[in-house]
This record gives C-alpha cells, sequence and structure tokens, in this order.
C-alpha cells in the first residue's frame, strides 16, 4: 500500500473584495487516511502582491469512531476587509501529517468547491487546482517545454456588457511570463506574473476600436506552471463575476488509434467491468 505523508495543496483564486470560503467534508480526508486514524495539520494561507496576509494553521484529529467538528474544517477569508487595491490574491490549503504513526493512502487533493461571495454582486462556487503534481499539466511541459491552456468559448459583447478576463495564480518564487493570442491572430501584450502573486488579464483588449462584439478560442502559454481561470464578468468590470472556471492544458492526444489498439482496449474494458480482469 502507498503512503504519503502529505496531500498535494490546492489553490483557489482570491479576487479583490470578494470573500473566499473554503471547506471540507470530515470523510474526505478520513477516507485518505490509512484505517482512518491520523493527526494532521491543515495549513491555510493567502498571499497577496508576494506577502502572506493571512494564515491558520489547524490541529485535526481522525479516528474510526471520531472526527473533527465541521467548524474546524471550514475557512473563511474575508477578502471584503481587505484592501486589494484592484489586485487579486490567492489562497493555498495544505494538509500535512503531524506525527509518524499514521499516514496517507494517496497524496490526491479532495475535489471541492470554494464559495464566494460579496454585498451587491452575484455569488458563485468555483474549484482549485492542484499546486504541483498535476498529470495534464506535466504531460504537456514535458512533450512541449512549456505551459499551454486554452479555452474555447470567449464572448466580449460591449452592448451586452459581457466582459472576460484570465486569473492567473503564481504560487511559485520566481516570475512568469504569459502570454495569450486567440484563434483569429489577435495577441495581447505579454505579461509578468510575479512570485506568490495573482494576475487578471482583461480580454476585452482583444476588440478592435471599430467591433462591438467578438467571440472566439484563446490560448496562453507561459515559461512555467502557472494556475489560470477564465472569468466572466460585467464588462469593464471585473470585480462584478458572474462565472470563474478552469482552463484546459493542451496535451495533443491522438484522435486516432490503429483498430487492433482499439480492439484491445474495448476487449480489456468489458474484461474489467463483467468480470474484474485486469491486463
Amino acid at each position: 500500500m502507498s503512503a504519503f505523508e502529505y496531500i498535494i495543496p490546492i489553490l483557489y483564486d482570491a479576487p479583490d473584495r470578494y470573500d473566499v470560503t473554503v471547506e471540507y467534508a470530515p470523510d474526505q480526508i478520513a477516507r485518505r487516511l490509512a484505517n482512518r486514524t491520523g493527526k494532521l495539520t491543515w495549513d491555510i494561507r493567502v498571499y497577496h502582491e508576494g506577502v502572506m496576509v493571512d494564515q491558520r494553521v489547524t490541529t485535526l484529529e481522525f479516528a474510526p469512531d471520531r472526527t473533527p467538528a465541521d467548524s474546524e474544517l471550514q475557512y473563511i477569508w474575508r477578502g471584503s476587509q481587505f484592501d486589494g487595491k484592484g489586485r487579486p490574491g490567492f489562497v493555498e490549503s495544505a494538509f500535512k501529517l503531524a506525527d509518524d504513526s499514521s499516514h496517507f493512502v494517496t497524496k490526491s487533493p479532495m475535489g471541492n468547491y470554494a464559495l464566494y461571495s460579496a454585498k451587491g454582486r452575484p455569488s458563485y462556487r468555483a474549484d482549485g487546482d492542484y499546486k504541483f503534481g498535476s498529470p495534464p499539466v506535466i504531460s504537456t511541459v514535458g512533450m512541449y517545454g512549456r505551459v499551454i491552456d486554452g479555452y474555447p468559448t470567449v464572448r466580449l459583447d460591449r452592448a451586452q456588457g459581457f466582459g472576460e478576463s484570465l486569473a492567473c495564480i503564481n504560487p511559485y518564487g520566481r516570475p512568469i511570463n504569459v502570454a495569450v493570442r486567440t484563434h483569429d491572430g489577435r495577441e495581447l501584450p505579454r505579461q509578468r506574473i510575479t512570485p506568490l502573486s495573482g494576475l487578471f488579464i482583461s480580454l476585452e483588449p482583444v476588440l478592435k476600436a471599430d467591433e462591438a462584439r467578438w467571440t472566439g478560442r484563446v490560448q496562453i502559454t507561459a515559461n512555467n506552471r502557472l494556475v489560470l481561470y477564465h472569468v466572466r464578468h460585467k464588462f469593464g468590470d471585473p470585480t462584478n463575476i458572474t462565472d470563474h472556471e478552469h482552463l484546459d492544458p493542451y496535451r495533443a492526444d491522438p484522435t486516432h488509434l490503429p483498430a487492433t489498439r482499439w480492439l484491445r482496449q474495448k476487449i480489456g474494458s468489458i474484461a474489467e467491468r463483467r468480470f474484474g480482469i485486469r491486463w
């Protein structure tokens, strides 16, 4: 059985002036502990412009007959009370063992959504992303030597008030250079994201001066791994958010398989599903 001392940290975007609620169900963590037993720490931090502006470390104890209270597994970043001066930050959530008497059976993080809320604006939920160890990103960087992400359905409309941006998180210790281009050859000025910082890159400059609307696809490349999200908001006001989605790494997987390979996979799938045979 595999044994791990930690779960891969998860990062959440923290837009300026939004409260961010992160919480986990106790069973999500208990299932990752051998025998559902262990003592661990939940270290949750908030970074803004290279500075850690908040931190909470909680010690949690699990046993087959005991789990922490729900309140111990909830954290709220009061971004509505923090002056980010229009710049976003990010939340980092990490679980580690606090003693050597137990272990995690997997380092895969919990798949959960954070709740975003702000007075006078729509609330929404958004998922986090791996700080490191993401298989699609590792595959992309290994194949092309750079990060390549994309989003297929961008719509900008001045009259309807549809604006969109890219939310970028750099949780590492070196600057990251980002380039954005569209399917029809439009490009935005290159951006540099400083360490331990977030940045919103508006897609509205994609519109030409004489255009009222534009629909298309965008591709983002970077010289290092970073966390990227696509954000829909009111045109000209990235603080009034209506939707927040992750981007998709470009992997260039083959779209055609030889018939013999397809047949082997099909037989293997049926054998595993019906008879529990793996090959």
